[in-house]
């Protein structure tokens, strides 16, 4: 008799885009990313320190200061 054993698919941390960079977070906690049309966990999202939220908020405020000038 064969047992067959179902290997799941590698799930994709999701990176952070700060600044025009993608960065891996320093998060030691994630949350997972559930796809409910396939009944599974398609990725993995972090629970940012505040650090890395304040980064990507200033960076943010900056890039908007230009567009909001901008004419169109």
């Amino acid at each position: 008799m064969s047992t067959a054993t179902a290997t799941a698919p590698k799930v994709a941390d999701v990176k952070l885009l700060i600044n025009g960079r993608w960065e891996t977070s320093q998060a030691d906690r994630w949350g997972d990313v559930f796809n409910p049309s396939v009944g599974r966990v398609i990725g993995r999202v972090p629970l940012c320190p505040p650090e890395e939220v304040d980064r990507a908020i200033q960076a943010a405020a900056a890039a908007l200061r230009p567009w909001w000038n901008a004419p169109g």
